[in-house]
């Protein structure tokens, strides 16, 4: 069964971030957020988009990122901007497609 794979960032808290490096093949990732976002991401030779992070009722915002067909090696880039700033995007976050849930999880 696919999983999901969550990235969390508490950039406001910390100023920095502590991404995962891989996700499950076939395997959702979800971007979580402290506050709202607007998630840009862009895998390989594909088109980029961009996603609304969403309130969870948990104390944070999240973005699902359409991911689960992705094959094994592709890499997905993403960054963020907050909604209620003009600032600039936050640096580029890499996360890579694994072979398999065992490979994502070393």
């Amino acid at each position: 069964m696919p999983g999901t794979g969550i990235v969390l960032f508490d950039a406001q808290a910390t100023g920095s971030a502590s991404p995962i490096g891989t996700i499950p093949l076939g395997a959702r990732l979800v971007i979580a957020l402290p506050r709202s976002a607007i998630v840009r991401w862009a895998c390989g030779d594909r088109p980029g988009n961009a996603v609304a992070t969403e309130e969870t009722g948990l104390g944070f915002h999240a973005a699902e990122l359409d991911t689960a067909d992705l094959a094994p090696g592709y890499p997905i880039d993403f960054a963020w901007t907050w909604r209620d700033t003009d600032a600039a995007p936050n640096d580029k976050v890499r996360v890579i497609v694994g072979a398999n849930a065992t490979e994502a999880e070393q």
